[in-house]
């Protein structure tokens, strides 16, 4: 699916910034801005960068058909990078990254979701949309004009990481 209003504001392709802008981490640890999950309002996107010693929930060609199905991108580091459009795809609220509960909270309904995008709970019919991630050397390229909208609510044998611990109220 398109956006319009992204494809024609950017255009299909966006510099957002070096690798080593975002660091990778565990899902447990990721911080707003700080590690892990980063927003770039340019793109209208998250970009979450898990670490390569992330434990996945599921192993081997279930996890690599998953994250090739989600659009993350493993880099040659062993890292793997996902890139989240910023809005909620229940009514299309703006969601923001919560520290508190190491997940994205959309504030109008209450859809929540994991680091990576998958839905955890509330109304939202899917996981959230995706961007294309690419790389140019040492530039990360997010593609507004390219969206997966297919994601759907995970189950045990879709769902890429766990659950998070920490418990996420309104």
């Amino acid at each position: 699916m398109l956006y319009p209003n992204l494809a024609g504001q950017f255009g299909s392709a966006l510099t957002i910034g070096q690798k080593s802008a975002f660091p990778a981490a565990k899902p447990s640890d990721f911080k707003i801005g700080e590690a892990g999950v980063f927003y770039h309002p340019e793109a209208k996107t998250y970009v979450s960068h898990l670490a390569k010693d992330t434990q996945f929930s599921l192993q081997g060609t279930d996890l690599a058909d998953q994250l090739a199905t989600e659009f993350f991108v493993k880099d040659k580091d062993g890292s793997f990078w996902v890139s989240l459009y910023q809005r909620c795809v229940h009514l299309g609220c703006t969601v923001p990254f919560r520290n508190d509960c190491v997940s994205f909270k959309c504030p109008c309904h209450g859809s929540h979701y994991n680091v990576d995008g998958e839905w955890l709970d509330g109304p939202a019919p899917r996981s959230l949309d995706r961007f294309v991630i690419s790389f140019s050397g040492e530039d990360v390229i997010v593609d507004t004009s390219v969206v997966h909208d297919k994601t759907p609510h995970p189950d045990a044998s879709t769902r890429i990481i766990p659950v998070p611990s920490v418990p996420c109220s309104a």
